[in-house]
């Protein structure tokens, strides 16, 4: 997890709220704040669908 905060800090916004958005799920809790309003505003089409699918479909590994 360490490894995982550290390289948060380096990524760019999109990738940003993908990692948190994935971690969160894998997790099944909060622990990486994550707003969805703010990630569909900023990231491009193509990387908003696994975030459109889930929504559509969730579910947990």
């Amino acid at each position: 997890m360490e490894a995982f905060e550290t390289r948060l800090g380096t990524m760019s916004t999109g990738e940003m709220y993908l990692a948190k958005f994935m971690a969160n799920i894998w997790f099944y809790d909060d622990r990486y704040p994550f707003s969805l309003i703010d990630a569909m505003g900023t990231l491009y089409d193509q990387f908003k669908i696994p975030i459109e699918d889930w929504v559509k479909n969730p579910y947990w590994p």
